[in-house]
C-alpha cells in the first residue's frame, strides 16, 4: 500500500505542475481509489446560484450524471453544505436506508466531507464501498487531506475563470457569460415549465456626458449605474455589461417581475446624488422580454428585448418597454 504522505505530495506536485485543474482533480481521485479501494468517489460543488456541478466522478454512470443535472436532489449534500461537517454512514446510521442519503448505487459504508474555504462550504467529496469493512481512520484522514487539497484546486480554478467572465470596470459579468447563462436557464425553464425574463438597458446621452465631463467621468457614471442595477438584483440574477449597455437575466421571473425591478432601477437612478444637477442628464432606456411569451429560444428572446429597447429609445427619456 502506498505511503499516504507520498499520495499527498503527488497531488500537491500535480497542482503546481503543468497539469490542468481538471487533470489534477482526476489524479487526486484516482490515487485515492488506489489507496482506499472505494467503489464510487465524486467531487460535487455548487455554483453561485446553488446549482450542483459534478467536478469529477469515478463509479457514476453517464445516465446518472445527466439525471443529477436534471434536478436530482440529495439530502446528504444539502445537510453537509448546511452543517459543514463530515459524515460516516454505515448500516447502523439512522439515515442509511434513506434514498436522499445515497447517490446512484447502494453501499455498505459511505464517507463524505465538506469542501470549505474562506469560511464557506462550496461542495462535498464522498466515497462509498460495498465492502463490509469500515474505512480505516488512516483512510478517512488521507481522504480528508486530499479533499482539502481538491478544495484549493477548485477555488483556484474558479478564481481564474472569473477573471475571464467579469467586466473589469464594473464587476458585472461579460455579455458572453450572460448569453451562456441564458442558454442554460432557458433549458432549465423549458424543462421545469418555469418563467424567465431578461432586461436590456442602454444609457442615454452617455456620449454627450463624456464630451462635457471627460471619459473618466463617463466611466465613473457607468460604474455608478452598474451599482444601482446590481443593488436591485437577487443572488440568482445575472447582470452583465457591454459598452454602455447592461443585460440582466431573471430566472423564475415573468415580465411583470422584471418590470418591477426595472422601475426600481430607474427610480434609484433619478434619486442618485451622483448625477444631481449634472447636464446632460443620463437616462436609461430598457427593453424586457420573457419566456415563454416572447420566444422559446435565447436568440428570439434577446431579439425581442432589443426591439423593446429601441421602442423605449423612441419614446425618449427614461423609459421601459415590456
Amino acid at each position: 500500500m502506498d505511503n499516504p504522505n507520498n499520495i499527498v505530495s503527488e497531488v500537491i506536485n500535480s497542482f503546481t505542475s503543468r497539469l490542468s485543474h481538471d487533470e489534477a482533480l482526476s489524479l487526486a481521485v484516482q490515487r485515492l481509489m488506489d489507496y482506499c479501494k472505494y467503489n464510487t468517489c465524486a467531487i460535487i460543488t455548487v455554483d453561485r446560484k446553488g446549482c450542483p456541478i459534478i467536478r469529477i466522478a469515478r463509479g457514476l454512470s453517464n445516465d446518472y450524471i445527466k439525471s443529477f443535472y436534471a434536478g436530482c436532489d440529495t439530502d446528504i449534500m444539502n445537510d453537509i453544505m448546511k452543517t459543514g461537517k463530515e459524515v460516516l454512514i454505515t448500516k447502523s446510521h439512522p439515515m442509511f436506508n434513506k434514498s436522499g442519503y445515497r447517490f446512484e448505487h447502494d453501499y455498505k459504508v459511505l464517507f463524505a466531507v465538506p469542501l470549505s474555504i474562506h469560511g464557506k462550504t462550496i461542495g462535498i467529496m464522498y466515497m462509498d464501498t460495498n465492502s463490509d469493512a469500515l474505512f480505516s481512520k488512516e483512510e478517512m484522514k488521507i481522504f480528508t487531506d486530499i479533499a482539502n487539497l481538491c478544495t484549493l484546486i477548485i477555488d483556484n480554478k474558479v478564481n481564474l475563470e472569473e477573471l475571464h467572465i467579469l467586466d473589469n470596470m464594473t464587476g458585472t459579468y461579460t455579455y458572453n457569460y450572460f448569453y451562456e447563462e441564458l442558454r442554460k436557464e432557458m433549458k432549465r425553464a423549458s424543462r421545469s415549465n418555469r418563467p424567465l425574463a431578461i432586461l436590456i438597458a442602454s444609457i442615454g446621452h452617455i456620449k454627450e456626458y463624456n464630451s462635457v465631463y471627460g471619459h473618466l467621468a463617463g466611466d465613473a457614471a457607468i460604474k455608478a449605474i452598474s451599482e444601482i442595477v446590481r443593488s436591485s438584483l437577487r443572488d440568482t440574477d445575472t447582470a452583465s455589461r457591454y459598452a454602455a449597455r447592461f443585460a440582466v437575466l431573471f430566472p423564475d421571473t415573468g415580465s411583470d417581475g422584471a418590470k418591477k425591478v426595472a422601475e426600481r432601477i430607474c427610480s434609484d437612478l433619478n434619486e442618485s446624488s451622483v448625477f444631481k444637477d449634472k447636464q446632460p442628464s443620463l437616462t436609461l432606456r430598457i427593453g424586457i422580454a420573457s419566456f415563454p411569451e416572447n420566444g422559446e429560444d435565447e436568440d428570439t428572446l434577446v431579439s425581442t428585448a432589443e426591439k423593446n429597447l429601441f421602442e423605449s429609445k423612441r419614446k425618449g427619456g427614461t423609459s421601459i418597454t415590456a
